[in-house]
């Protein structure tokens, strides 16, 4: 079908002339009481460990232990960080937590080192604020901080001759909250709350790459303002422009021009240096090994989108980064037992389970002896086929957004291995997700109305996702996650919501009965590093079949955070008409399961005709094919090469719901190809030719990365008509000749059958007359024999 979308296809295989498109706390103070926060239960004993299971040899890797989520990862970038440490980075926190899970050093496919008992992952604490704070009017800053933007080398100086702690601005130049520039093309795409943190020029800035000597500043030394990639032209409105950051560091030098992602990789790599600094790690005093560490980062759901998730993948400059959903990494990271000091032995530690860790393999026994004893009664459960998945909900708030996230736990093992102790729990479901960015971080009101709307918004969607969640027990508990001050505050508006939604009418699941868990500050880090582990195949399991297989320690099916769409503008720029875009189409729904694609849209001249004249077809593909078919002849050529070269497509990605739609990559045109015969020209509209139809394909991402590929046959409308109407005339022809075919056969034997019988009854009429009463006469047989003998011998 044309203009609709389709599911499930290939990625256009075989179609030429094709044209593609990238298109990525420790125990809180005393006001945490009124949470159940996770304590060692009482009576609970270590848990023994022989050893921890040998990682996957390289050459052994399969298939089945590469992580689908993460599409940057193969055999080949997993092999060549093997011997590095993994780097699992909260940067959108309160304060950036960091953590970390050790290398995994191969020698002959052995492991060279284990741990007899303790947990791999661990807590390398805070880095501070995600804000880059330089010294001012330093020679030795400055010139630090410009080998890095030129070289990409030189972090450790920097580190020591260029940031400090101080938040004086005499003394100091801020750049705040850098992470949340990323992906963004125009200043006026920013939010408010974003926008106050800087100063903003209204002057757009044409040199990116190059530096500029302008200071026009609020005192603060940092400028925000447009900019493009290429340093020459002026912002377009299209994927080369940026937003840049202006740093006038020095007074008697020139400022500095940074990107975002050049501010993040300063807060990224100084992270990983953090590794080498709290572990010991002796290197040379030149060297900079840790800028090789594969990172891991948690991502809110109110940022994954396309832009921010691709520009923080250029931030990391590794082949072997991965980027996580944050509240999947702070279940992670909750789940995750924690060690304590033996009070028997000295200098040794045992292991102990959380309270939610208890609680959730309690409700797997209960349900596995409600099943027995409904066997043992010769009763069926109504579900008896369903693999039973308890339901957590987990609350997360930043300074800069909150996010509330529904996911079911399966898969519970026996621990006995390091490998299983880090993932208990082997599966997670997740089933929705709901996310807004404060615009006013610092109103206690505002906040509070976005939990509120987005504790409603997914009580509806689990509610009809889930209809038998009452019947499975509830939602187990409510984990909050952040900062002690963030899930106070989270706690106490998610529970006058729960009131709200009880006013009219009692609701069975949603209700005062549902319990609420703290978790520490540095969850997420931690869950980070076990999601990336299991990535990277250093915590593996063995399925639960008859013939175990090995399996990612931890397995996560992830629902998209955002709704996806495209948009179509049909206005003649040559008539100077008004560029009217249509409503999107949505190709990915929010709360669907990612990742998923490619998804076809197929675009025709023909139906674009139809459109254009009647706008309100968009979104009715029947009525639209009908229509199209009617401008689908060689009169109207005219009418389908001009609508053409005049169609425009965007992709729009809508991070919150009911929210605005935020264009994604360039505006293309998708019906116009250049021709072959000037390859070297400029591609100026009139070098354009128009085409009958091309394939757009769209792919998405769980962190938001949306994937396009734009493919066609390359034929004009002019040879499509020619090639539609030679393929009518020859489906035709080939009909006649058929026809022709095999009904002269048929004509021929019905005329000879007619000649036979005229012959035989002749011949038995002559020997009637003839010879009465003699053998032959009323022989039909012989006559019809004789009639065949002398068949063509009548003369």
């Amino acid at each position: 079908m044309s203009l609709a979308a389709s599911g499930g296809l290939g990625a256009g295989g075989g179609l030429g002339g094709g044209l593609s498109m990238a298109g990525m706390a420790h125990g809180g103070p005393s006001a945490m009481a009124t949470h159940q926060h996770m304590q060692p239960p009482p009576g609970t004993t270590s848990s023994t460990i022989p050893g921890m299971a040998p990682p996957p040899s390289a050459a052994a890797l399969g298939a089945d232990l590469l992580d689908k989520n993460q599409g940057s990862l193969d055999k080949r970038n997993i092999r060549n960080v093997a011997s590095m440490p993994i780097i699992a980075i909260d940067l959108y926190g309160e304060k950036i937590e960091v953590a970390s899970f050790p290398s995994t050093e191969e020698d002959d496919n052995k492991t060279a080192a284990t741990e007899e008992l303790g947990l791999l992952c661990k807590s390398l604490g805070q880095l501070g604020s995600g804000d880059v704070v330089l010294k001012r009017d330093n020679d030795a800053s400055h010139r630090a901080v410009r080998r890095v933007l030129t070289k990409s080398k030189g972090y450790k100086s920097l580190f020591q001759d260029a940031m400090t702690t101080t938040d004086d601005k005499d003394a100091a130049v801020v750049i705040q909250s850098p992470f949340l520039l990323l992906g963004s093309r125009n200043c006026d795409q920013l939010r408010p709350v974003v926008k106050a943190k800087y100063n903003v020029s209204t002057d757009d800035n044409t040199a990116v790459i190059a530096p500029s000597s302008t200071t026009d500043d609020d005192g603060s030394g940092v400028t925000i303002r447009n900019g493009t990639l290429d340093g020459i032209s002026a912002p377009q409105g299209d994927d080369f422009d940026r937003v840049n950051l202006q740093v006038n560091l020095h007074s008697s030098k020139k400022s500095l021009t940074l990107l975002p992602e050049d501010a993040v990789g300063i807060l990224l790599s100084k992270a990983k240096s953090y590794y080498e600094s709290k572990n010991l790690v002796v290197v040379e005093e030149d060297e900079e090994e840790f800028l090789e560490y594969p990172p891991a980062i948690a991502v809110p759901a109110w940022a994954c989108r396309d832009n921010t998730v691709e520009s923080l993948l250029d931030a990391c400059n590794s082949n072997s980064a991965c980027v996580y959903n944050r509240s999947v990494a702070a279940l992670a990271g909750a789940l995750l037992p924690h060690e304590v000091n033996d009070p028997k032995i000295k200098n040794k530690k045992q292991i102990v389970m959380h309270n939610l860790i208890q609680t959730l393999i309690k409700r797997f026994q209960d349900e596995d002896k409600r099943k027995q004893d409904m066997a043992n009664k010769g009763e069926e459960t109504a579900r008896s086929g369903e693999v039973y998945m308890p339901l957590v909900v987990l609350a997360g708030m930043t300074p800069h957004g909150i996010e509330l996230t529904a996911i079911q736990i399966g898969n519970v093992t026996s621990p006995s291995t390091v490998d299983e102790m880090h993932c208990i729990f082997g599966d997670f479901k997740v089933l929705s997700n709901v996310s807004y960015q404060l615009d006013t971080a610092a109103d206690a009101n505002a906040t509070k109305k976005a939990i509120h709307k987005a504790l409603v918004q997914l009580s509806e969607v689990v509610d009809d996702i889930y209809p038998e969640l009452e019947e499975d027990g509830g939602i187990v508990t409510m984990l909050t996650y952040g900062s002690i001050a963030s899930q106070l505050t989270m706690k106490e508006a998610l529970t006058v919501s729960i009131q709200h939604i009880n006013n009219d009418e009692p609701d069975a699941v949603w209700n005062d009965k549902i319990t609420f868990t703290s978790s520490r500050q540095e969850v997420v880090a931690l869950g980070t590093a076990v999601l990336a582990a299991s990535s990277h195949a250093r915590i593996r399991t063995n399925t639960n079949d008859k013939q175990p297989k090995p399996r990612p320690g931890l397995i996560v099916q992830n629902v998209a955070p955002n709704a996806v769409g495209v948009s179509l503008c049909l206005a003649d720029p040559e008539k100077k008409q008004k560029a009217q875009w249509t409503l999107p189409k949505v190709i990915f729904e929010y709360d669907r399961n990612v990742p998923a694609g490619p998804h076809q849209i197929e675009l025709c001249a023909s139906e674009c005709v139809a459109l254009k004249i009647d706008p309100t077809i968009w979104n009715d593909t029947e009525k639209l094919v009908e229509e199209g078919n009617k401008w689908n002849t060689g009169k109207h050529i005219g009418e389908r090469e001009a609508v053409a070269r005049s169609l425009k497509v965007k992709i729009v990605q809508q991070q919150e719901r009911g929210g605005k739609w935020i264009q994604v990559g360039s505006v293309i045109q998708p019906l116009t190809i250049t021709s072959s015969q000037k390859e070297g020209d400029d591609g100026n509209d009139e070098d354009r030719i128009a085409i009958e139809s091309a394939v757009l394909e769209f792919s998405l991402s769980p962190t938001g990365i949306i994937t396009s590929t734009l493919t066609s046959d390359g034929h004009s409308i002019v040879q499509a008509t020619k090639n539609a109407r030679s393929n009518t005339l020859m489906y035709y022809l080939k009909w006649i000749v058929a026809i022709s075919f095999f009904g002269g056969f048929l004509v021929k034997s019905y005329v000879e059958d007619k000649i036979f019988e005229r012959d035989v009854n002749r011949l038995l009429t002559y020997y009637k007359n003839v010879a009465p009463n003699t053998i032959a006469d009323g022989d039909i047989n012989n006559s019809r024999y004789l009639v065949w003998k002398y068949k063509g011998k009548k003369r």
